[in-house]
């Protein structure tokens, strides 16, 4: 298979990679930079607090996760929807100039 023909396929594929990649990626800072205040609770690693923490910053990161993924849908979406909407008023243009 030449590598044109694999064109299509990859991207395709590659926006929602993309989106997987960028939500990973907000969801797993979001869960360190929230899990990073364990430590604040007592010196204790094993503390209820610390446990708590832990279990809220995965909890941070997953909704994080699922935020940045359905606002880059969104804004894929939206930007579709104007694309197709001028495509279709130049065609409309198109059909009355004629």
């Amino acid at each position: 298979m030449s590598l044109a023909a694999r064109a299509p396929a990859q991207s395709r594929r590659s926006p929602w990679l993309r989106l997987l990649a960028v939500s990973v990626a907000a969801g797993a800072a979001a869960t360190y930079l929230a899990g990073t205040n364990a430590g604040l609770c007592t010196p204790e690693p094993e503390s209820p607090c610390a446990t708590l923490v832990r279990m809220l910053s995965l909890r941070v990161g997953i909704v994080t996760m699922i935020a940045t993924a359905l606002a880059l849908l969104t804004v894929a979406g939206l930007a579709r929807t104007m694309r197709l909407d001028e495509e279709r008023r130049l065609a409309e243009a198109g059909d009355l100039s004629d």
